[in-house]
């Protein structure tokens, strides 16, 4: 076996890289490394070895040049065992004669052509955001793409993200985590999430297409024809406990940098918040957490004059679940959930997530049944807000199923008609069911991937979701970038969005309440704009609302409603709304053609009443 010669190199930059013909390295352990092994490119043959000397050893970084080593693959080893390259860029996964699963790292090589790619960016505001996880998306032989749950299968759907509308893709961790995970009481399971210890630097080895290149530039590639068709990129990271915040610092960078996201999606438990959000080239991109992550540092939290910064709201989910399915006491909490718009970072509002019910399941189950993931249905939360309309999972009854559509249109319409940013996680859009396992991190299976089937099984409501985001987009008065005041403030005689009920300007917010309806004024955006009527019916009989008077040059116009079996309604001044149905109305200028006949008729109408009294 031929033995490499090393040189002492500079202790910059961290990890592995190209100098010439030599392989450089900087390693960040405690263990005591003996020697680097190399591999022939792209397969674990040895071709031998380098020794490390205790000279090469600076406090925990150990840093060398290994010669004539640039074509070659490494691994690290300290005694008789691997040790991880965390800043790795490129990984290959073998198995060794003993079975063991063992890693070899290539170095990092940037022959991509990026052309005259530019960055995507919509201020949360503008956002539709839809989450995917890569494999998940298109593994299952139904999405017809050739790369099955690869990055280019990603790029292969644009066409479909397209026509949804959304402005922006998250992706769920795509980078190299462990398949299996390594400890707790689900030590051993498949990892499909991908939370844990990973290779941070390094795109996901199995996402990449068997035989045809580096999942490096297929990655790039996929973002490349996402900005071309102008669709954000943002990604997950999800750093283990321990990770060093300098190695957290250094991979973000590196994604932003080499990778050209244009948004992170961050666990701020164990990443240094302060430090990413003053960091100058984060500062360029989107910055997501699961809760606050904005006072304090209000300084921080706009990018060329818009908020920088999202939090997930849970409560969202919640109070809309809890609302549509006609619980007590929802009516004030889902109000304002409607208006809510923090004024130093967007508030993401979403019906389902990944370690949530689906939206078909939160409409089709009433408790969980996690059995497939092997803890006896001790996982997951207990607490799903979730409704089965009168039959515990998968049913042929029709009235059954349409209920269930009907409660996921009114889902979708509370999502798009309030003032966060909505985000849609991928398959609820089609009617995704997980068959009640509101927990499924270890199902790698049909149980999580998207079985483009379900587009014909419910294209309804596909066709409601992708009508809901244009009109969405249409009505600038429906994502304004800040919370609505509730107040006349331009003096154009309505609050730019007030509340109603049975009676103009009043709501019934008591405990038994289930019913109110929420005015947007369009004056708010142009004074020709649209003001927007939706009247939330969420009781089990009928309810009546009256409708405010406008401009007597404008009249009210439906133009959704979330019950299929509703016909044609009537705008009069007195609307009835269907139970657990949500009506939404335009209030459209009268062409001046038609304003003479509808006066005239008005004046009719009054002396009919004169003479009658």
């Amino acid at each position: 076996m031929k033995e490499f010669k090393t040189e002492k190199c500079s202790l910059l930059p961290m990890g592995s890289g190209l100098e010439g013909d030599d392989l450089h390295f900087s390693i960040n352990t405690r263990e005591k490394i003996d020697k680097i092994v190399l591999f022939k490119r792209g397969t674990k043959q040895k071709a031998g070895e380098a020794q490390v000397s205790e000279d090469r050893h600076f406090g925990n970084l150990y840093a060398l040049k290994v010669k004539n080593a640039a074509k070659y693959d490494y691994a690290i080893m300290a005694g008789d065992h691997y040790v991880r390259d965390e800043y790795a860029k490129a990984v290959n996964r073998y198995t060794d004669e003993k079975g063991m699963v063992f890693e070899t790292y290539s170095p990092y090589i940037d022959d991509f052509d990026w052309e005259d790619d530019e960055r995507v960016f919509y201020p949360f505001e503008d956002s539709v955001i839809y989450r995917l996880h890569v494999k998940g998306f298109t593994r299952h032989a139904s999405s017809g793409v050739e790369h099955r749950g690869c990055f280019a299968g990603v790029a292969e759907k644009i066409p479909y993200l397209k026509e949804l509308g959304i402005t922006s893709i998250e992706l769920m961790p795509a980078y190299e985590y462990e398949d299996c995970i390594q400890d707790g009481s689900a030590k051993g399971k498949k990892n499909y999430w991908g939370y844990g210890a990973a290779c941070y630097f390094a795109p996901k080895v199995s996402y990449g297409t068997k035989g045809s290149g580096s999942r490096i530039n297929e990655f790039k590639q996929m973002v490349k024809e996402l900005h071309k068709n102008q669709i954000e990129v943002i990604m997950e990271f999800h750093f283990a406990e321990g990770t060093s915040p300098h190695t957290i610092m250094d991979a973000l960078r590196f994604w932003v940098v080499e990778y050209h996201i244009d948004g992170i999606h961050v666990n701020f438990n164990v990443a240094p918040l302060n430090m990413i959000k003053s960091d100058p080239l984060i500062s360029m991109v989107k910055l997501i957490g699961n809760y606050d992550i904005s006072e304090g540092n209000k300084n921080y939290g706009e990018y060329k004059g818009y908020k920088r910064i999202g939090v997930y709201n849970g409560g969202f989910l919640a109070n809309e679940r809890r609302f549509i399915k006609s619980d007590d006491g929802q009516v004030y909490g889902m109000m304002e959930q409607v208006r809510s718009n923090p004024e130093f970072y967007a508030g993401i509002n979403y019906l389902s997530n990944h370690d949530s019910m689906s939206l078909m399941d939160s409409v089709s189950y009433d408790r969980k049944h996690n059995e497939s993931n092997g803890e006896n249905n001790g996982d997951g939360t207990d607490y799903n807000f979730s409704w089965n309309c009168g039959v515990e999972g998968a049913t042929r009854r029709k009235k059954v199923k349409a209920a269930r559509i009907r409660q996921m249109k009114n889902g979708i319409t509370l999502l798009m008609l309030s003032q966060g940013t909505p985000m849609i996680f991928a398959g609820d859009e089609m009617g995704k069911s997980r068959k009640g396992n509101n927990n499924p991190y270890c199902q790698d299976n049909e149980l999580n991937w998207l079985d483009w089937r379900d587009l014909e099984r419910n294209a309804g409501l596909f066709q409601y979701m992708k009508e809901m985001i244009a009109f969405r987009k249409k009505h600038r008065i429906l994502h304004t970038g800040r919370e609505p005041r509730q107040m006349d403030t331009i003096s154009c005689g309505f609050p730019d969005l007030s509340y109603h009920g049975s009676e103009p300007w009043r709501v019934d917010t008591s405990y038994n309440s289930r019913c109110f309806a929420f005015l947007y004024s369009g004056k708010y955006d142009r004074p020709e704009s649209e003001d927007i009527y939706v009247a939330c019916n969420m009781h089990w009989d009928e309810r009546h609302f009256a409708l405010p008077i406008m401009d007597r040059n404008r009249a009210w116009q439906p133009v959704f409603v979330t019950d299929d079996s509703v016909g044609e309604q009537e705008a009069g001044k007195l609307l009835t709304v269907s139970p657990r149905t949500i009506l939404v109305l335009i209030c459209k200028p009268i062409p001046k053609k038609l304003r003479k006949k509808a006066g005239d008729r008005e004046m009719q109408m009054t002396e009919r009443a004169r003479r009658k009294k």
